[in-house]
């Protein structure tokens, strides 16, 4: 399984396991892992993860949390009232890396092209000439 890094930025707090936080099983980021847990229609196997701790993403406003999106992950229950959970996020990979992990798309599905970091960079310097901004 081909590493594919994800940032989480959190946009709000989420300081208890009642606001919703990004539950993560370390040690899952391998094949073998996913084979043992996963069911072919993509359920995990509640038998395969008897006695694993997770890991929970408690987190302050602006926290990143950067993580191999292999390990098995999920959002969990967001419990508090007016609670909305804003994350921003974004993933890297090799080229084709997370596709050859995909499969094939769903029936009606067209993958979107690539965004290369190098088609994103300004033509000119931005207001600081390329250096850094004095605050």
């Amino acid at each position: 399984m081909p590493p594919r890094l994800v940032c989480f930025v959190y946009l709000q707090d989420t300081p208890t396991a009642a606001h919703g936080p990004t539950g993560f099983l370390p040690g899952t980021a391998t094949a073998e892992a996913h084979s043992a847990t996963v069911s072919p229609d993509g359920s995990i196997i509640a038998e395969a993860l008897e006695g694993a701790v997770a890991e929970i993403a408690t987190v302050e406003a602006g926290d990143a949390v950067l993580y191999d999106a292999s390990v098995i992950h999920w959002g969990s229950s967001n419990r508090t009232p007016a609670n909305e959970r804003a994350i921003f996020y974004f993933g890297v990979a090799a080229a084709g890396a997370a596709a050859k992990c995909a499969g094939p798309p769903a029936d009606g599905a067209k993958p979107a092209p690539p965004v290369w970091l190098a088609d994103l960079q300004a033509d000119e310097p931005g207001p600081c000439g390329g250096g850094e901004c004095a605050n």
